[in-house]
């Protein structure tokens, strides 16, 4: 109803980014692709930006998830 005029900023929470699994990391992705990737409107990142605390495979895995599960 309103993807057309607004853009929805999907964060993965920090704690996932910082003690998570790659594997949680691409769930969490896919599930938010699932529910707002359809509008046109979404942007994909850590809830406070990227801490400097997250896993670095972890980050790897956001980035992979988003071009896996997010070109329509």
């Amino acid at each position: 109803m309103i993807g057309d005029i607004t853009c929805f900023w999907g964060n993965v929470p920090a704690g996932i980014l910082m003690s998570g699994t790659p594997d949680d990391i691409k769930d969490y992705v896919k599930k938010l692709i699932d529910l707002f990737g359809d509008t046109g409107g979404l942007i994909i990142d850590g809830g406070a930006g990227i801490p400097k605390e997250a896993r670095i495979e972890n980050v790897v895995a956001l980035t992979e998830a988003v071009f896996e599960y997010g070109v329509y």
